[in-house]
């Protein structure tokens, strides 16, 4: 399992006044003002950042690095299966965790290792069962 993955609050707080100051000399000198301050303006930027890091965190790249392919299969699956039979407590929970490893709490390694992966670890083993389920019932004889 990857325990080193950085996307966190304080890397995001670190990184977006860099950014702004890149996308605001990329515009030059001779700039509108108020168009530079429309387009390159800080809640967006944080937005941004914020969600990419979100985002990361339930990524197909994440999940292939933590679970291997056969687990993004199964996570994917276990999606569906979990969608379809209205499993709100369960999506919630998998919604929720990157929450905990993004603003680093309780601990980043706790909330990466147990919270995270827990919960997406929970989902692959729904997923699991009902796979179980659906072939016991295909090759269950009539």
């Amino acid at each position: 399992m990857n325990f080193n993955f950085l996307c966190t609050k304080d890397w995001i707080l670190g990184d977006v006044p860099l950014q702004l100051w890149e996308a605001t000399t990329a515009d030059g000198p001779t700039a509108n003002a108020l168009l530079t301050r429309f387009l390159h303006n800080k809640p967006m930027f944080y937005l941004d950042n914020f969600l990419r890091c979100y985002l990361s965190y339930l990524s197909a790249d994440f999940l292939v690095k933590a679970f291997s392919l056969l687990g993004l299969g199964l996570f994917i699956f276990g999606v569906y299966q979990a969608i379809r039979q209205r499993r709100k407590w369960l999506l919630s929970i998998v919604l929720m965790t990157p929450l905990f490893p993004l603003f680093q709490f309780p601990a980043a390694n706790l909330a990466q290792g147990v919270l995270l992966y827990g919960s997406q670890l929970a989902l692959i083993l729904f997923g699991l069962q009902q796979l179980i389920k659906i072939l016991i019932q295909k090759f269950r004889a009539p």
